[in-house]
């Protein structure tokens, strides 16, 4: 489980990978973090996701998002030009504080 805090600067860092190997993010063109019912997407939120850093790693920053403070089965969908509509990457378990 990831503790993700609202009012200071910690990161939550995820490996991205298939067959066991981290995967290509150049192409990605958004991200979105799904909160039951908020989304929390890479096109209004720019400054939540980072995934430059490489090795298939997405940093993601929940500094200053409107969460409610408790847990979340976070679900991460990724964006490119080849899946425009998104694939579900997986569920990210995040207690919000």
């Amino acid at each position: 489980m990831e503790i993700a805090y609202l009012d200071h600067d910690n990161v939550i860092d995820v490996q991205l990978q298939a067959d066991n190997a981290p995967i290509d993010l150049a192409h990605v063109t958004r991200m979105d973090l799904v909160f039951d019912d908020v989304v929390i997407s890479s096109e209004e939120y720019p400054d939540v996701f980072d995934w430059s850093v490489g090795e298939g790693m997405v940093r993601i920053k929940l500094y200053g998002v409107p969460l409610e403070r408790r847990y979340y089965d976070a679900e991460l969908i990724v964006y490119d030009d080849s899946t425009p509509h998104g694939v579900v990457w997986g569920i990210i378990p995040i207690l919000v504080k």
